[in-house]
């Protein structure tokens, strides 16, 4: 995710890569206020070189037709699907598509998952809103099937600093 430059773009065009944008490993360095994401002085400094360059390097990507997927290197309470869509200006049904069915295509697994489909793992959420139409309904999951495993109404531990903190940038 470092910033674009012509030779970064012409090498994805060149080899055929994709970019995999990870948003949220940054977000806390470069946005939350330091007494939650105790970073020094040179992390929040170093923090917002990284989010600028992952966010500048996606929207390059996008508007010169490079593959792009959505990764996260976190777990809950993150949405990345919402801070792709709303830092890079995606639509909420492409951030939810660069994280299921093109990263699995592009991962080459396409086949085994990413999609609902006979055949395919049903690994799925469930949330009471739509998330086509606010993605932050990613945050209210109430069933999860992992594995052919149905968990009703999930626990997930909550960091209430944290989510406090992320809810500003919501």
């Amino acid at each position: 995710g470092a910033k674009p430059d012509a030779d970064i773009l012409r090498l994805f065009r060149e080899r055929g890569a994709f970019l995999c944008t990870t948003i949220s490993p940054a977000l806390p360095y470069a946005l939350f206020d330091r007494s939650v994401s105790n970073a020094s002085e040179v992390e929040r400094y170093n923090g917002n070189v990284v989010f600028e360059g992952i966010i500048d390097c996606a929207k390059a990507a996008l508007e010169q037709d490079i593959p792009v997927v959505l990764g996260n290197d976190v777990g809950c309470p993150w949405i990345p699907q919402y801070y792709f869509h709303k830092y890079v200006g995606v639509s909420n049904a492409f951030a939810l598509y660069t994280a299921t069915d093109r990263s699995a295509q592009l991962a080459g697994i396409g086949q085994e998952t990413g999609t609902l489909e006979p055949g395919k793992a049903a690994d799925l959420i469930v949330t009471a809103a739509d998330p086509l139409a606010d993605l932050r309904a990613l945050r209210h999951v109430e069933l999860v099937m992992s594995h052919g495993q149905l968990h009703r109404a999930p626990q997930v531990k909550h960091r209430k600093n944290v989510e406090a903190e992320l809810d500003r940038f919501l």
